[in-house]
């Protein structure tokens, strides 16, 4: 078990939870969920914050792989601390989403936010644009562009010195080179997954507080869309950071070989 590990576990617990809100989401799409005290202080909320403990463990996960690689000779955190910074991320998502909790009441019409000015509400928007979206972008974009430059920059002074030695150290180094052109592109991949699948519904919840009347229009029917691309980047996640790994690549062949013999002895 490595803090990587960890990371992935919280990762992987915080989509699962999703299930159980997507339901919601959908009902909540097509018509509106009954409004009571329960559900506009707790379950609208707390849909939210599942979505912010996952956008900032994939920041986490990016940040402490940078580290790891940049300095391969410091000590490891050790899981202790590892356990303290999940749930930090846990207790932070949930302190975001204190305001949201407060202001939302219940109306006949459903669940509808009540600030004590529209600027209140204009100034939470845009806190909430940087914290879960332009800050965690900023930082997993750093993070996995310095650890693809350090790649590449361990290649080539390899890759000289061994030009002219044995076949099978070459041949070590070719595999390790491929391996190291795949995490890069992983890497780009998670990190253009995250920018577009987030941006709909970011974008969406900013026109609707700063934009015009007919932007505000448009707003509306991006939040439902946006839903769906938060949803569809936290099923991808698996299939993502699964291929990063050889250990995970192995477990996701096993596992697969495991279910279809199942199948095949049960037809």
């Amino acid at each position: 078990r490595t803090v990587n590990d960890m990371f992935i576990m919280n990762l992987a617990v915080t989509d699962l939870t999703l299930i159980f809100f997507i339901p919601l989401n959908i009902y909540d799409l097509l018509r509106t969920l009954p409004a009571t005290v329960f559900t506009c202080h707790f379950v609208k909320p707390l849909m939210t914050v599942s979505f912010l403990v996952s956008i900032f463990t994939l920041t986490s996960m990016a940040v402490y792989r940078c580290r790891v690689i940049l300095n391969p000779f410091r000590p490891e955190m050790k899981d202790f601390w590892a356990f303290i910074l999940v749930g930090l991320i846990w207790l932070s998502s949930f302190i975001v989403m204190v305001p949201m909790m407060v202001v939302t009441k219940p109306f006949k019409s459903g669940c509808k936010e009540k600030w004590p000015s529209f600027t209140h509400r204009k100034a939470y928007t845009a806190a909430l644009f940087v914290i879960q979206y332009l800050l965690p972008l900023m930082l997993i974009a750093v993070a996995y562009i310095r650890i693809g430059l350090d790649l590449n920059k361990a290649y080539f002074p390899t890759s000289f010195s061994f030009r002219t030695k044995h076949s099978e150290k070459q041949a070590n180094l070719k595999a390790r080179t491929k391996e190291n052109k795949q995490v890069v592109k992983t890497l780009a991949t998670i990190v253009i997954m995250f920018a577009l699948c987030m941006l709909p519904g970011q974008v969406a919840w900013m026109l609707l507080d700063f934009g015009s009347e007919k932007q505000k229009q448009t707003a509306v029917v991006c939040i439902k869309f946006g839903v769906i691309t938060s949803v569809f980047h936290s099923c991808m996640n698996p299939l993502i950071y699964g291929t990063l790994t050889r250990q995970f690549r192995r477990g996701y062949v096993k596992y697969l070989s495991y279910l279809l013999c199942c199948c095949q002895s049960h037809s």
